[in-house]
């Protein structure tokens, strides 16, 4: 009853504009705490959540905010329609135009309303699908890039699905032999928010006395619920050493002293995304890390002495802001994109 037939060009545009970024589920799908069946000897972060099937695509629920449920209807018309050629000739022909900025919006207000439930959908195997939205999600980046006067900025607060200034209570480091990173160092954090930014609903988090050690012995039938972001909320993500960061710093994420880039009592603003672990018959299991940016720190910007560092002043707001000058112009930014036309 949810069908549409696109007619023109213009019914095109208008389709894109009001759907793109906006397909998730907004059900909160359990997820277990266990050893992966498919990365059997993993020692990193996995949260683990019951894959969508092809039946439940698209998940609705009366219970979204409207432009959620509009953009999840439509889209589920333009992903059963149109092929992968279709949806790249369409988003080169965009320029910095309304079509381009309907989509920066409504993937922002879907994102942040539950961050998991999005990553749910666009890591699905959707075999009744002729376009796949993993592809389509990075030609919308490019293309917003490409069109964009601050292109870092709105790379990032696209590309981002959980933003938060957080405290670190609590670190590890393993050497991780099986992971996609194979033999290389990763780092785990745990965090308590300070204040989230974007992204309404995280994974609860697991006991940092586990992973690494005896994962195998993890209760499998233990469900952790997601939470709600909240300041206080604890917040778990992982990295690996070995990523670049780039001169003068040094190639991997250390400081001189050959230590991890995140430390132990520190507040950071941060910049997450999910990450694919691996797939099985019945689950998704994935870990939240930095988003790749190109920036010195990682998409991780250290708290000294209450000033952000932003030595390359990657956002264009000037070196040396408080918390709270460098948060208000964000929260300016994201509020011209999440209220436009207005």
């Amino acid at each position: 009853m949810f069908k549409y037939q696109l007619k023109d060009d213009a019914m095109m545009k208008l389709i894109f504009a009001f759907c793109m970024f906006s397909i998730l589920s907004i059900n909160s799908i359990p997820a277990f705490s266990q050893s992966i069946p498919c990365e059997p000897n993993r020692v990193g972060l996995s949260d683990t959540t019951i894959k969508l099937t092809d039946a439940d695509m698209p998940p609705l629920s009366p219970s979204m905010p409207y432009n959620v449920l509009l953009g999840y209807l439509v889209a589920d018309s333009v992903f059963k329609q149109f092929d992968r050629k279709q949806m790249t000739e369409f988003m080169r022909r965009q320029t910095d135009n309304d079509t381009l900025k309907y989509m920066k919006k409504f993937m922002y207000l879907i994102e942040d309303y539950n961050p998991i439930d999005f990553y749910l959908y666009l890591s699905h195997e959707k075999s009744t699908y002729k376009l796949f939205t993993d592809n389509a999600e990075q030609l919308i980046y490019s293309q917003l890039t490409k069109m964009s006067n601050q292109p870092f900025i709105d790379y990032i607060l696209s590309a981002s699905f959980f933003i938060a200034h957080v405290n670190i209570i609590d670190t590890i480091r393993r050497v991780q032999v099986t992971d996609v990173d194979s033999n290389m160092e990763i780092a785990i954090a745990e965090c308590q928010i300070i204040d989230t930014i974007k992204g309404k609903v995280i994974p609860e988090c697991h006991d940092l006395n586990i992973i690494g050690h005896d994962i195998k012995n993890i209760n499998k039938n233990k469900i952790l619920s997601y939470q709600p972001a909240l300041p206080g909320s604890c917040l778990q993500f992982q990295y690996t050493i070995q990523w670049h960061r780039g001169a003068p710093y040094g190639p991997y994420l250390m400081d001189s002293t050959g230590k991890q880039l995140t430390k132990k009592n520190m507040e950071y603003i941060v910049f997450l995304r999910p990450r694919l672990i691996c797939w099985d018959s019945t689950s998704t299991y994935y870990y939240f890390t930095p988003v790749n940016t190109g920036s010195i720190t990682y998409s991780m910007y250290p708290i000294i002495n209450g000033i952000v560092q932003d030595p390359n002043n990657d956002f264009g707001f000037g070196t040396g802001l408080t918390v709270s000058e460098f948060i208000t112009n964000l929260r300016n930014k994201i509020n011209t994109i999440i209220n436009y036309p207005n």
